[in-house]
């Protein structure tokens, strides 16, 4: 077994870094013994770079949904990441959270309120997987009488502030160096928040990717606010058809091309470096559509951005 700070070595390899440590007494402190450390993982998205919670492979992902949700979306010009209470696994969390040895689970779990989310996967790779193209239909896209958002970041992951965009890791095992440390009780208490892209393995064929917002503690390194300090971004709103759920929107750039049409305000050119630039990059029309409803749903897409590419999903011929 590893010692506790050759485990740490490797934590800290993860992105994780000490937030706050607490000794004994001056002569504990000097000697470097400490009673306890929490490690937290960064608000930069930067700092992440380089380990596994930092996505860097592409920049075209698939987002399924039904065609009224794309309306909606288009009308609202933005798209929304809901809180880890929405999402379709009743054990979104927990399965990291018990697999990696976190203790306090319950008090671990009320954080999913405060945790946000969107799920996408590489388009390419759906792509060049029919098969999986279908079963993600059948799941996420109104069993072929939804689309496909091919969806497309413009500015650098770098210097985004409290969004991290992430792979789901289906297969714990290069995190159990977390696990081992919960064994030392008592002196290392690590941020949760990376059960948020662990699931469990039934899902694998989904090859997720994740962006996650974390508005834990009400954190504000990514709050923009007018000149007279009201907040302005990110607001948070309640799902009134949903209780516990809640979910913020992200402004899409098809409509804000610039940082001035976004806000209207000098502190809008936070825009290009703390907040995701999101862009809709072309829409794939579902297999189920009959002639009528596929030429009226590409009319009402062209009624918000006649610029936005329309296709149709080459499922089509199946069907």
């Amino acid at each position: 077994m590893k010692t506790e700070n050759e485990l740490i070595q490797e934590m800290m390899r993860l992105g994780y870094n000490p937030l706050t440590t607490g000794y004994q007494n001056e002569t504990e402190s000097e000697k470097g013994n400490y009673n306890f450390r929490y490690w937290n993982l960064p608000m930069d998205n930067g700092k992440l770079k380089g380990g596994p919670f930092y996505y860097e492979r592409e920049n075209d992902f698939a987002h399924l949904t039904s065609l009224d949700k794309l309306f909606a979306i288009l009308e609202s010009k933005t798209i929304r990441l809901y809180n880890l209470i929405n999402m379709d696994d009743r054990f979104e969390m927990e399965y990291g959270v018990l697999e990696l040895g976190f203790p306090s689970i319950e008090q671990i779990l009320e954080q999913k309120k405060d945790l946000f989310c969107i799920s996408m996967c590489s388009f390419n790779e759906l792509d060049n997987d029919i098969v999986k193209e279908h079963l993600l239909w059948r799941l996420y896209g109104s069993s072929g009488n939804g689309v496909i958002l091919r969806l497309a970041f413009k500015n650098d992951r770098h210097f985004w502030q409290q969004y991290h965009l992430s792979e789901v890791y289906y297969d714990t095992n290069q995190f159990q160096n977390v696990k081992e440390l919960h064994s030392f009780k008592g002196r290392n208490y690590f941020d949760p928040k990376i059960a948020s892209f662990l699931k469990r393995d039934i899902y694998s064929f989904e090859n997720e990717a994740r962006l996650i917002f974390d508005n834990r503690k009400n954190n504000v390194t990514a709050t923009v606010m007018d000149k007279d300090e009201k907040i302005i971004y990110p607001i948070i709103k309640a799902d009134n058809k949903n209780p516990g759920v809640s979910f913020l929107s992200l402004p899409l750039t098809n409509f804000y091309q610039t940082n001035a049409e976004f806000m209207g305000l000098a502190y809008a050119n936070e825009w290009e470096y703390k907040i995701p630039k999101i862009s809709i990059e072309e829409i794939i029309l579902g297999y189920r559509f009959s002639k009528e409803q596929h030429a009226s749903a590409i009319e009402k897409i062209r009624s918000f951005d006649s610029s936005i590419k329309v296709s149709t999903t080459k499922l089509r011929k199946y069907y």
